[in-house]
């Protein structure tokens, strides 16, 4: 999916049985990158608002994987809890 659809998509979601639309978001993204958790804000991407089926596009991706590898830093730190210190 190019940045191009993003952008100006009116798409059935593709999740069986749900007939949401698409709509265009920015989000918290989390990912992992070298066993660290990452959060990469305001990325943009499709989103069901029926299901919350996300969907990025490979440009997306790769924006978000070259700024880490090349970033100087977080622009910010958030705490982290783990689940089952809770329990």
């Amino acid at each position: 999916m190019t940045e191009a659809v993003l952008k100006s998509v009116r798409e059935v979601c593709g999740v069986e049985d749900c007939q949401g639309v698409y709509e265009r978001r920015e989000v918290a993204h989390l990912l992992q990158h070298e066993g660290q958790t990452v959060i990469v804000d305001r990325v943009p991407l499709l989103v069901c608002p029926i299901c919350g089926h996300r969907q990025l596009g490979p440009q997306t991706l790769r924006r978000i994987e070259t700024a880490i590898r090349t970033a100087d830093g977080p622009t910010a730190w958030v705490p982290v809890y783990g689940y089952k210190s809770w329990l």
